[in-house]
């Protein structure tokens, strides 16, 4: 188990690497993963968090 953790390790450090600094590469991540609309507004589910807006 942990030499597949490590593989999943270098592959999100080399993702990371890859969207780092690149706008367009990381919309386009987040817009494949369902997380923003191609116009870069977040999802409907997204939206709702349960996240404070301001503080307390």
């Amino acid at each position: 188990m942990g030499n597949k953790v490590e593989k999943d390790i270098e592959r999100l450090e080399k993702l990371r690497k890859k969207l780092a600094g690149n706008k367009q590469a990381s919309h386009d991540f987040l817009v494949k993963a369902g997380i923003i609309t191609a116009k870069g507004n977040l999802k409907a589910q997204y939206k709702q968090q349960c996240t404070p807006r301001e503080l307390a």
